[in-house]
């Protein structure tokens, strides 16, 4: 998606002090500091005084900006201009322009300043979806060996927002016919005067799971943005593969006139069925000059009931597969893998599939591979 562009309505004037009176300067606020208290008007830890146009009254050192609060659908470049002006009577160069982060650039229109010249510090900040705030500086160096410190922050809000710890749901571990249930809170947002996006479908990536969504109303959170809080619930199918799975939610929304998709990444742990030694077969390197290599792989139907298989199967022609006695175990089975060393030209890769009367889990599949001895 396109980034748009945020500039502020108004730049901030500041003066460069002259740094030749600055003791005078000093002398003059620690009097003024000193009535203040003599008059029970002074706080302590107050900041200088701001005029409209953004200039201090004192000499300032840092210079702030807020911007107001902003929508941010995948990132967004905020703007604000700050006017710069040598009020001294002497000529400043400004030696060195430096960003607190990568996401802040930086450039000043004219490095040096005659007396009475003003100059435009230009600030642009890239906000990306997931960033709640951001506090950035820019400091200008002089050769007057002064600095000037500007900072300009922002709250940022993602157009939809899904309130869970990582960006995503953990439906958790559970039994394959089991269907575990999360929930999470969805925030659309817009700034007030505009209508905070309504989700309008919900679809699962896959059908593994089952998604719903239900609205519980507007609210304003005081700072000219509305929010809009909706509720997902998120269900697990039943009779899913085994093992750990993962899918999607895909919620379907409109802003500014153009659909647009949300996507919450949905993760679970299913219970194994079974245990199965080996999980993946190995017939090992191949002697040519024996004929046949023979292992064995063992099932166990891990809640305890009886185990009945119905057939195995392999696709290469050298592979041959078959039950072998359980051993009055009803629960376990073993089968036994043999396979023909002379076809086995070069890598030998296939699978084992088994199938069985497990209503969770009826297919088994169990890679097997060997390799050819070279003489």
């Amino acid at each position: 998606m396109a980034s748009s562009l945020r500039r502020s309505k108004k730049a901030d004037l500041v003066s460069l002090p002259s740094w030749r009176s600055y003791h005078t300067l000093c002398a003059g606020v620690v009097l003024a500091a000193l009535l203040a208290v003599a008059q029970g008007c002074y706080s302590c830890g107050a900041d200088p005084p701001v005029g409209e146009t953004g200039a201090l009254a004192s000499a300032p050192r840092v210079v702030r900006y807020t911007h107001p609060p902003v929508i941010v659908d995948e990132s967004l470049e905020i703007a604000h201009d700050f006017n710069v002006t040598n009020d001294t009577n002497t000529r400043v160069e400004i030696v060195s322009v430096k960003s607190s982060c990568g996401c802040l650039e930086a450039a000043v229109r004219d490095r040096v300043l005659e007396p009475g010249a003003t100059t435009v510090l230009a600030l642009r900040m890239r906000s990306r979806r997931g960033d709640p705030a951001r506090n950035t500086t820019c400091v200008l160096e002089t050769d007057q060996a002064g600095q000037w410190v500007y900072e300009m922050d922002v709250v940022s809000y993602p157009r939809v927002q899904f309130v869970t710890e990582h960006g995503s749901l953990y439906l958790g571990r559970a039994g394959l016919r089991d269907s575990p249930e999360g929930t999470v809170r969805v925030y659309t947002h817009a700034l007030e005067g505009e209508e905070p996006p309504v989700i309008r479908e919900v679809r699962a990536a896959t059908d593994d799971i089952h998604a719903a969504v239900r609205e519980e109303g507007l609210r304003s959170l005081g700072n000219g943005v509305s929010r809009r809080v909706s509720v997902l619930s998120v269900r697990r199918a039943p009779g899913s593969a085994s093992g750990r799975r993962s899918s999607a939610v895909l919620l379907h929304y409109a802003a500014g006139g153009k659909a647009a998709v949300a996507e919450l990444p949905v993760s679970w742990q299913n219970e194994e069925v079974y245990e199965i030694r080996p999980a993946a077969l190995f017939l090992g390197s191949l002697d040519p000059n024996k004929p046949v290599e023979e292992r064995t792989v063992t099932i166990r139907r891990r809640d305890g009931k009886p185990l009945a298989v119905t057939s195995v199967n392999t696709s290469h022609p050298g592979l041959v597969a078959r039950l072998e006695d359980s051993s009055g175990q009803e629960e376990c089975r073993s089968i036994r893998v043999s396979v023909a060393t002379r076809s086995v030209t070069d890598v030998l890769s296939d699978v084992l599939t088994v199938v069985t009367n497990c209503p969770a889990q009826p297919t088994i599949r169990i890679p097997i591979s060997a390799l050819k001895r070279s003489d």
